[in-house]
């Protein structure tokens, strides 16, 4: 495999010094093994900064090493900078779902992202949905309750996203140890979720 890797690296970055090159295969190495890999992803970076027009490239082939190892998550953050340069916003929001449970230690940089995502799609209740989870595992429970008011009604019409929402909110008045109102809101999810 690591031939195939060379290969495949070598055609998109031919004209880049065989430096660089090198650079890409070693953070296909690094996702191949499953490391951390820092060094790999700055040189990752560095490489794509002298070939930006190689990112839809370079997309797929993240996409590739990620199927092949899906726990690479380093990889899987890298990959949501490349989706957002791209501008394709419908791509991340499964990866920083899958992040947050992955790269707990990664929360602040997850909820930036998230935030990002939400200035462009602000209507969009499962990624209001996914920010508010961020917030809370992030240990911010003010800012899930405020987002979780702003964002009732955007779920009205769907009791699945009214249910999550009022959870949520329950979560967050809970961890602001508001037992009483967090107690009516998760009464509220319960009978948004039966009907």
């Amino acid at each position: 495999q690591k031939p195939e890797l060379a290969a495949k690296l070598h055609d998109i970055f031919g004209h880049l010094r065989a430096e660089d090159a090198a650079r890409y295969f070693t953070l296909g190495e690094f996702a191949r093994a499953g490391g951390s890999g820092a060094a790999a992803f700055e040189r990752f970076k560095k490489a794509l900064s002298l070939a930006p027009d190689k990112a839809p490239v370079v997309q797929k082939t993240l996409e590739t090493v990620i199927a092949e190892n899906p726990k690479a998550e380093r990889i899987r953050m890298e990959l949501v900078d490349l989706y957002f340069s791209l501008k394709l916003y419908d791509k991340i929001r499964p990866q920083l779902d899958r992040l947050m449970d992955a790269l707990p230690q990664e929360m602040p940089r997850i909820v930036e992202k998230y935030k990002a995502l939400r200035s462009q799609q602000p209507k969009d209740v499962d990624l209001l949905l996914g920010l508010m989870r961020a917030y809370l595992k992030a240990r911010m429970p003010k800012a899930a309750a405020k987002l979780a008011l702003e964002g009732l009604p955007l779920a009205k019409e769907t009791p699945k996203a009214m249910a999550a929402m009022q959870l949520f909110l329950g979560d967050a008045l809970r961890d602001l140890n508001e037992f009483a109102k967090a107690a009516a809101r998760y009464r509220l999810a319960w009978q948004a979720d039966a009907s």
